[in-house]
């Protein structure tokens, strides 16, 4: 695991790091197994939330052109309030 990541969620991050929203089909390919369904895709999700939210970090659903999306960011944390 690197960065607490498998090789599977390393790149999903990858693509993610863009600070774009990405939908689950581009997803889908940073799956190793091509023929894992969109349960596998909610499960790194999952799981790489757990990892990014000790970090203040966040992967957050965003809709767009009517289609749900993925999107990284960075999370404001309690002591960064005003």
């Amino acid at each position: 695991m690197t960065n607490g990541f498998t090789p599977t969620q390393q790149r999903i991050m990858d693509l993610l790091s863009d600070g774009k929203p990405h939908c689950k089909d581009e997803l889908q390919k940073c799956l190793s197994d091509e023929l894992a369904g969109d349960t596998a895709v909610g499960f790194h999700l999952t799981a790489i939330r757990k990892v990014l939210s000790k970090r203040n970090e966040g992967v957050l659903c965003v809709l767009v052109n009517r289609k749900i999306a993925y999107r990284y960011v960075a999370l404001r944390g309690a002591s960064d309030k005003p």
